[in-house]
């Protein structure tokens, strides 16, 4: 966990394997831009709150003038489970990003619950809208994108193609930059 897309990006060359030649520098490649096919989720179901600052949100990807879509997150259950989790992963890979090459969705679909609300229920913090991206695979990284009622914060996630961290990070870097959310603490 770090508090700027840079800071991950450092983290993520010092821990990265190094199989690929040349290797993948993350942090070099926050400032190359290319064009993107941007996947908008549509079929989760969120608090209002959620809804309008994933909205916003969104407003905001748009206008650095990438082509993006309504596309349907592979929320379904996988077929075999565990035992099938290859085939699933290329599945849902190449079904979701044929034509889009990242996806973004809210990273909860509800505000922050109060700890006497979730009990002894240990998925009560469990988001389905992050399940999904770490049984297949998929890359993934949540930025702050605004604050709830209670001034919690709330998340845009941005999910990539199976071993592309470097596109979901630089959407990731050109959202941070364009919004203050990264400077504002939560209320408290």
């Amino acid at each position: 966990m770090t508090r700027a897309i840079e800071d991950t990006t450092l983290v993520l060359d010092v821990l990265a394997e190094r199989s690929e030649q040349p290797a993948t520098q993350y942090f070099d490649g926050l400032a190359k831009d290319k064009e993107l096919r941007v996947g908008v989720g549509t079929n989760f179901d969120a608090d209002r709150e959620v809804s309008e600052a994933f909205r916003r949100a969104i407003e905001t990807v748009r206008g650095f003038g990438y082509s993006a879509k309504s596309v349907a997150v592979p929320f379904t259950n996988p077929k075999g489970g565990l035992a099938n989790i290859e085939a699933d992963r290329k599945s849902i890979a190449g079904q979701t990003f044929k034509d889009i090459d990242v996806l973004l969705l809210p990273t909860t679909t509800t505000i922050v619950p109060a700890i006497r609300d979730v009990g002894v229920n240990p998925q009560a913090l469990s988001p389905p809208n992050t399940v999904f991206a770490n049984y297949y695979g998929l890359p993934a990284i949540s930025v702050p994108c605004g604050f709830d009622r209670n001034g919690l914060p709330l998340g845009l996630q941005i999910v990539g193609k199976p071993w592309d961290e470097a596109t979901v990070l630089r959407l990731a870097y050109r959202y941070e930059t364009a919004t203050s959310w990264k400077t504002k603490n939560p209320a408290g």
